[in-house]
């Protein structure tokens, strides 16, 4: 009976000193922005864990005295951890969580296996921009930690059409963010223009077409080149490039998938030059191109067209300022405007002076087939405008140094005695 009464004062004694050597362990979870206790976070203890009550407490009992670290996970918040001492009284703490503000984003492109050297980018269209290349045949790769918001994401591939789209970024769990896509193979490509040589050409009219029913124009505006007609179907096209004072270049193209480069298409249509200027010969007037529509104009009547004067010669009946539209093709161009002077004389005065060379150079010959005591010479522009006069006697040839002339056109009028002759000329 002594015994037994021993045996159990012993079992009591130890069983008091090892419930003396334990202790309590308190973690208290919290939202460290709001303070709010956090439900449901995983908590673990050395080796033990538990997960957090509706006041976010975990309790753990019989912790023997030593150093512990602890660990602390919630989805959408970021984990936490640190080391507690336990020694001869229960503890209590807090472990304080931060919300998270990112989020891994997955990007799976393809079908059953993924689509390699696919470009992908994710912005914002502010200050978050992110882009990579396809490697992986069996996809999920991914962008991570990204803030949380409203993004855009392409995905490109040269052939292939690309795709785009919007996705918002948040917490979701914890379990990141998903975007499926598939590409679909291009049917289209851009065609671009090149028209000119060093810089481009300038109002050409661009017209592609098939024949049936595509048909795109657009007029060049750009000069450094380069300018497209996008999206167009694969298929053989023709093109046309017209422009005013030039002649019409035309064109095959085949439109195709070419890498996802575009098409190019290098050409310019040549230049067309119409020569307006024209010669003066007596009374007549000749335009200086052949073979080209003509009408001749009257300066001092606000350029308005002459009756009937539609050949490459004209012969005026007085005097007047007139010029020239020469027109071809496309194409027009107008001479500058000239005042003539004619008075005629009969032919058998006319007979007796000759006035040469014309056009003239530097020196002109004016011969008098008589005898005279007076002349009288005066040069006039074609302004009207008295340039020199002379005086001469008794002689029956004069050379006159007309090297100070500017090129142009000019009257001479000569009078000797009672006759008077006036002839145009053209200074070279």
């Amino acid at each position: 009976m002594i015994r037994k009464f021993t045996l159990s004062l012993v079992v009591i004694f130890f069983a008091s000193i090892a419930s003396f050597g334990q202790h309590s362990v308190t973690i208290t979870v919290l939202d460290n922005l709001t303070g709010n206790p956090i439900e449901g976070a995983d908590v673990m203890l050395d080796v033990q864990s538990a997960a957090s009550d509706a006041s976010g407490v975990v309790i753990f009992s019989n912790v023997s005295p030593g150093v512990y670290d602890y660990f602390v996970s919630k989805s959408c918040f970021a984990s936490f951890s640190a080391s507690v001492t336990v020694d001869e009284s229960d503890v209590s703490l807090n472990a304080e969580l931060m919300a998270s503000n990112t989020n891994n984003v997955f990007f799976f492109i393809g079908a059953v296996l993924a689509e390699l050297d696919v470009t992908v980018t994710l912005t914002d269209n502010a200050e978050y921009y992110q882009s990579f290349v396809t490697t992986d045949t069996f996809g999920g790769e991914m962008i991570g930690d990204v803030p949380f918001g409203t993004y855009t994401y392409t995905f490109s591939k040269p052939c292939y059409n690309t795709i785009s789209g919007t996705i918002i970024i948040d917490c979701n769990a914890g379990d990141g963010i998903a975007i499926f896509e598939n590409l679909t193979s291009a049917s289209t490509n851009n065609v671009f223009f090149f028209i000119g040589d060093f810089l481009a050409i300038l109002d050409v009219t661009v017209n592609l077409t098939d024949g049936a029913e595509f048909d795109a124009t657009f007029v060049t505006s750009d000069t450094f080149g380069g300018e497209m007609i996008g999206d167009v179907p694969y298929g053989t096209y023709t093109y046309t490039l017209t422009k005013s004072c030039h002649q019409m270049a035309t064109g095959t193209v085949t439109v195709h998938c070419n890498g996802g480069d575009g098409i190019a298409v290098f050409d310019a249509p040549a230049e067309i030059s119409i020569d307006p200027s024209f010669t003066l010969s007596e009374n007549v007037l000749t335009a200086s191109a052949a073979d080209m529509n003509y009408q001749w104009i009257d300066c001092n009547d606000n350029n308005a067209p002459i009756p009937d004067a539609t050949s490459q010669s004209f012969t005026f009946t007085q005097n007047g300022n007139y010029a020239v539209i020469v027109s071809g093709e496309n194409c027009s161009a107008t001479s500058s405007c000239l005042n003539v002077i004619f008075i005629g004389i009969s032919d058998a005065a006319a007979s007796i002076y000759g006035i040469y060379p014309n056009p003239v150079h530097n020196n002109m010959v004016v011969d008098y087939k008589g005898s005279f005591h007076n002349a009288i010479l005066q040069i006039i522009g074609s302004d009207g405008r008295l340039i020199r006069i002379e005086n001469f006697y008794g002689n029956q040839r004069l050379n006159l140094n007309l090297e100070q002339l500017q090129p142009g056109f000019y009257s001479i009028q000569i009078t000797i005695d009672e006759h008077s002759l006036t002839r145009n000329f053209i200074k070279d």
